[in-house]
């Protein structure tokens, strides 16, 4: 069965640069009621369509008749690779679901935005006795692709009331415990899931790297930084406290976009001389500011929906954007004395910059027709 499955995921691998900023991520809703545990998983429908073949008419979507295809046989297959423990005893699945569309994949109009597409599958586990620590191991994480995230929330019915708290669940990772009355440490686990993000992203790294190719005062480039930080910390608050999210399907075309806007403002201001990289460098802030709203609503995708109570959404918030932040500056730190000591040399001040943005530059047409072609 392990075998199996492994081979349908390997089958829906893409290439790392397409979704060089989308993370994968899985969410997992753990519900425990004295010895039963009901758990509601969610998985991107892209995802599972690339895994099973269930694009049936080639529009880059799912349909309730192609799942239902599948019979329960799948959802089977998939729940045999998620293991539910009680204070050290197996707890055997007792009943599922068939796996369903959200009502975000139901027909909406054209300019509606809502969640990302998903779909949903609900079952339920039986233990021997009431539970006291929950064990689960998320064996899913064995098979998909490097990098992929696991978010779960977990509550337990206490006699008062209800016991909530989350999980961060990834590859080498992938078993967690909560016990009753055990506090979260939800600001350590979502600094580190910040920093991974930052790190994990291809494109995000592409455009920092992009903003410092001019050079410029340090003043200058502490400006661009700040006003790239100010500007995603809104975006990333809006999106992730549910204010307003546009979909994933607009906002990775504009991140890639927005890569290919500054590699083309170095070329020009290179081509110019040092007094139009010089005017870039004063009003390059301002530019930044627009393009790190953008970025924002991308970091939220990491957090959106992450089945947190608002009270623990608000904390994972602000640790996920301070790991978000220490990623920042410490790649600007290591990249600066590079470029610096660079520049020194008159070979890579002459054809440096210019090489560097055009490949930057490749890498941003690439990232935006990819990611329009498979909105």
């Amino acid at each position: 069965m392990r075998a199996r499955l492994a081979v349908l995921f390997a089958l829906g691998c893409v290439p790392f640069a397409a979704r060089a900023h989308q993370q994968r991520l899985s969410y997992g809703d753990y519900r425990v009621q004295g010895a039963d545990v009901e758990v509601h998983l969610r998985f991107a429908a892209l995802d599972l369509a690339q895994l099973t073949h269930l694009d049936l008419d080639g529009d880059g979507r799912v349909s309730q008749h192609a799942l239902d295809a599948l019979g329960p046989t799948f959802a089977s297959t998939l729940l045999a690779e998620l293991h539910v423990a009680a204070d050290g005893t197996s707890c055997p699945v007792s009943s599922h679901g068939p796996l369903t569309l959200d009502a975000s994949e139901r027909p909406r109009a054209p300019d509606a935005m809502g969640a990302s597409d998903g779909v949903t599958l609900v079952a339920q586990f039986h233990c021997a006795a009431e539970v006291k620590s929950l064990q689960v191991d998320v064996g899913l994480l064995e098979l998909l692709p490097a990098g992929h995230t696991h978010l779960a929330r977990i509550t337990l019915a206490l006699p008062d009331g209800a016991q909530e708290t989350e999980r961060v669940a990834q590859a080498g990772q992938s078993t967690f415990v909560v016990e009753r009355a055990q506090a979260s440490h939800t600001f350590a686990r979502f600094l580190k899931l910040g920093l991974e993000h930052i790190f994990s992203g291809t494109d995000h790294l592409a455009f920092l790297l992009a903003l410092l190719l001019l050079g410029g005062r340090l003043t200058a480039l502490i400006k661009i930084v700040t006003s790239f930080t100010l500007a995603h910390s809104i975006t990333l608050a809006l999106a992730a406290l549910g204010v307003f999210a546009p979909p994933p399907r607009v906002v990775e075309p504009l991140i890639a976009l927005s890569i290919l806007a500054v590699a083309l403002e170095n070329l020009w201001a290179l081509r110019k001389g040092p007094e139009a990289a010089a005017r870039a460098l004063d009003h390059r802030w301002m530019l930044t500011f627009g393009f790190g709203l953008v970025h924002g609503f991308g970091f939220a995708s990491a957090l959106q929906e992450t089945l947190l109570s608002r009270k623990e959404l608000t904390s994972a918030l602000v640790s996920f954007n301070l790991g978000v932040e220490c990623g920042q500056v410490t790649l600007v730190a290591a990249a600066l004395p590079i470029l610096m000591q660079l520049r020194k040399r008159a070979w890579f001040l002459k054809h440096g910059p210019r090489a560097i943005s055009l490949v930057v530059g490749g890498l941003g047409v690439y990232w935006t027709i990819a990611r329009l072609v498979g909105a």
